[in-house]
């Protein structure tokens, strides 16, 4: 799995991102840091229904 994030971090960072916006790529640094939280959620959802039932579970998951 991929480095855990946390999530009042993760908050945290988006707060002085947005803060900062008038700045240029701030914006792209906001969708990149999104990108990365939901992307760890996903991950952790994969495992869980990978533990709870295997392939099948991930295969009908991603349906």
């Amino acid at each position: 799995m991929a480095d855990q994030l946390d999530p009042q971090e993760v908050a945290r960072r988006v707060e002085t991102v947005l803060a900062g916006m008038a700045e240029p790529r701030t914006g792209e640094e906001l969708v990149r840091l999104l990108m990365r939280f939901y992307g760890a959620g996903l991950e952790q959802i994969v495992a869980i229904a990978r533990a709870a039932g295997g392939e099948p579970m991930v295969h009908r998951l991603a349906a």
